[in-house]
């Protein structure tokens, strides 16, 4: 079952979503962006939401340690991608 959880009192991390079937944690960080981290251990994502700091843990334990890929945001309904 996926699991989310919402950091209330991190400057850093505003939310995080782990699906335990992929093993994907997926950040999102209160600048805006959003990351899925691959091949992550369902440990991680626990230590992470219970950390005393979220910031600290995720630079520690997660940053350097797992493959990140953007997420890209999508666009509001009715609204077609630009062509540039």
């Amino acid at each position: 079952m996926i699991a989310s959880f919402a950091f209330e009192e991190s400057s850093v991390l505003r939310t995080a979503i782990y699906d335990p079937a992929d093993r994907i944690l997926r950040l999102t960080f209160r600048a805006g962006a959003a990351y899925d981290y691959e091949d992550v251990p369902e440990d991680i994502f626990r230590r992470l939401i219970t950390a005393e700091s979220a910031g600290s843990f995720y630079n520690r334990e997660i940053k350097s340690h797992f493959t990140a890929r953007p997420v890209q945001p999508k666009a509001p309904p009715g609204t077609a991608p630009s062509s540039g």
